[in-house]
């Protein structure tokens, strides 16, 4: 082997070298970054040279960066989380109308019901009692200002929901634009190997529609994030 081609060589282990220390500067600077992917060295031996009858070495490449991330992973991910989200949802609705049927205070539709039946089988002892007779009156007011109050409640909760709705909806769509442009920058550059800082904010974008609507997504062969 030539004084060339060892100092070639030896220059390949060093760039091999150099891209271990940028894969691992990368790594700390963004340690405290969500959603960010930590980045190893794809390094191999270089094609070796041939010198008349011998095969020499010419030292390693660099082919890539790869990203600790796992497609089936990730998938199980964003599925966990949009379920998760659902549930928060749900119950967060649920707390609401526990809280307008049987509230802390005040009476509840439960009370003011036991109370219409109390006042009438009172009232069946003595019918022609005006207090007795009051009584159920008043008992059925209270029945009704609470079930109408109820009612209420519930139309400002689903008037709150779909003010929510529509508002998110901007959010959404802009998520989903990005997820789109962020898998053309990824399929043109080839593969979210080749630009996992790209992947990384794609895989963000996905998290944040799974979060809002509980989107699932698809990893398919070329990189590329399907979102349903």
């Amino acid at each position: 082997m030539s004084l060339f081609q060892t100092l070639g060589a030896g220059l390949s282990g060093l760039k091999v070298a150099s891209a271990g220390i940028s894969a691992t500067n990368q790594n700390v600077a963004n340690a405290s970054v969500r959603g960010f992917t930590r980045r190893t060295v794809d390094a191999s031996t270089a094609d070796p040279i041939r010198r008349g009858m011998v095969w020499l070495g010419s030292g390693a490449r660099v082919d890539g960066f790869s990203r600790a991330a796992d497609p089936f992973a990730l998938g199980r991910l964003f599925a966990a989380s949009g379920r998760a989200s659902a549930a928060s949802a749900e119950h967060a609705a649920l707390v609401q109308l526990e809280g307008l049927v049987e509230p802390a205070t005040g009476p509840s539709i439960r009370s003011a019901v036991d109370c219409v039946f109390d006042a009438l089988s009172a009232a069946t002892a003595d019918p022609s009692d005006p207090g007795l007779r009051h009584n159920v009156l008043a008992a059925a007011q209270t029945f009704a200002d609470t079930a109408n109050g109820i009612a209420r409640g519930l139309q400002a909760g689903i008037a709150d929901r779909e003010d929510a709705a529509r508002a998110g909806v901007d959010l959404i769509n802009a998520d989903l634009a990005e997820v789109a442009a962020l898998n053309q920058a990824i399929t043109t550059a080839g593969g979210p190997q080749a630009v996992p800082d790209l992947a990384d904010r794609r895989d963000q974008a996905i998290s944040r529609l799974a979060d809002s609507i509980g989107a699932s997504v698809h990893l398919e062969r070329d990189g590329t994030a399907t979102v349903r």
